[in-house]
């Protein structure tokens, strides 16, 4: 799960200076195009008022050249923005996901990258719904008044509307959850991969859940000195996101870590977690957000 005001997945520590830029360029297609056309406008009606039939045609090319010129500086940025879109470099951030991030830039954070796996005791067809739709940023399969799959043991999922196979179902969000930075853990950067297997299986995810974390948000947080890190609760996201089963789960498993970047260590107080032993059917949802 990815959420921010701040960028997503390998664009964390850059949309601040996207976000601005963005915005005034934003501010710019805007107020210059209706200054413009104000301007022409108010021209147009002094200068057809004087009946001057001179001024009247001298006035016509700068009158064009405004309304052409409102209409470029409207169009320029987005033609600007499909062709940042198509750019691709695998060396550097995924800047079509920062500048899209940008565009949406809010205020609240984010939910980066949350997956949702889900594994009934046998065969079982399951519904997934999310009261809080109108949060959602992104999400694969398409989220269309929820989520209908066919469920095996063995965590494979079939979209019942397409017949796709899938390991999980994927989706960005707005969320509402403020960390206490008195409470959590600091963590060296180079000491990410020990922190977070050993986090990850108290908190109940298995091997192949923690890969995938880690995989993710390894090349994140491992080139930060230090990270605050705090685990939000099963509980903290059932009131901020709810989700709902058309079959309820006997063990639900949601976590989202809470992260921000450190230069130097600071004392907080540890976080307590609680071992999570899964029993029967069991649904487990991980994900992450910088926070601001």
């Amino acid at each position: 799960m990815q959420i921010t005001g701040q960028g997503i997945g390998p664009c964390a520590n850059v949309p601040a200076i996207l976000y601005y830029f963005v915005q005034g360029i934003t501010f710019i297609r805007i107020a210059i195009p209706i200054v413009l056309i104000i301007w022409a406008i108010v021209k147009l009606v002094l200068v057809h008022k004087s009946n001057d039939k001179e001024l009247i045609q001298a006035n016509k090319k700068p009158t064009i050249i405004k309304f052409v010129t409102a209409l470029l500086v409207f169009i320029i940025p987005w033609l600007a923005s499909i062709a940042i879109g198509f750019a691709s470099d695998e060396t550097k951030p995924d800047w079509k996901t920062c500048w899209k991030a940008a565009w949406s830039y809010n205020t609240e954070p984010v939910e980066f990258k949350p997956v949702i796996y889900i594994y009934p005791e046998e065969e079982t067809n399951i519904t997934i719904t999310i009261p809080n739709s109108d949060k959602l940023l992104v999400s694969y399969p398409k989220y269309i008044d929820g989520w209908d799959v066919k469920a095996y043991p063995d965590g494979t999922l079939i979209d019942n509307k397409t017949g796709r196979e899938l390991y999980s179902l994927y989706y960005e969000s707005n969320y509402d959850i403020k960390p206490d930075m008195n409470v959590g853990f600091v963590v060296k950067g180079e000491d990410t991969i020990p922190f977070l297997e050993e986090k990850l299986n108290i908190i109940g995810l298995n091997d192949k859940e923690t890969e995938e974390f880690i995989i993710y948000w390894l090349p994140i947080l491992q080139n930060n000195k230090y990270n605050y890190i705090y685990f939000a609760s099963t509980e903290e996201l059932n009131k901020t996101m709810p989700i709902e089963f058309s079959k309820e789960p006997d063990t639900l498993i949601r976590t989202l870590m809470m992260y921000k970047p450190l230069d130097k260590e600071i004392t907080v107080k540890e976080q307590e977690l609680t071992k999570v032993t899964r029993s029967g059917y069991t649904v487990v949802e991980w994900g992450g957000s910088l926070i601001k």
